[in-house]
């Protein structure tokens, strides 16, 4: 679902990729792997299939999972042997401590796993 606050996360993502392109930064240094047709993309392939299971590997600051997330509405199961977990930004039900956060986003369905054993998991929406 793209709500009001996931509408302003994207917005803020794209906005410091603009930053990053006028000040001169080369793409493999930029923040954003994909655009946001990409990412509108994403979230028209997965929005009818709403609980579907989504495997997204990234190395950027997660636009396309948020795009992802929004659009199959799901799970998530987050831990950390050491470290912490960090949700704040996100209205999660469920079971939130401070190295394992389980519950839904945005209704449930599709199930995301996070998982390290050392170093802290922050996630953004």
């Amino acid at each position: 679902m793209l709500d009001d606050r996931v509408r302003a996360v994207l917005a803020r993502l794209e906005a410091e990729d603009d930053a990053e392109q006028e000040s001169g930064l080369p793409p493999a240094q930029r923040s954003l792997a994909v655009g946001p047709e990409s990412g509108r993309l994403l979230f028209a392939l997965v929005a009818p299939n709403a609980g579907c299971e989504v495997l997204e590997i990234g190395g950027s600051r997660g636009y396309s999972t948020i795009w992802l997330a929004a659009a199959a509405r799901i799970t998530l199961d987050a831990t950390t042997r050491s470290g912490s977990v960090d949700v704040r930004a996100l209205q999660v039900d469920g079971s939130v401590e401070k190295r394992h956060v389980l519950g839904t986003i945005g209704g449930g369905g599709a199930q995301v796993r996070l998982a390290t054993r050392s170093g802290s998991i922050r996630v953004t929406y």
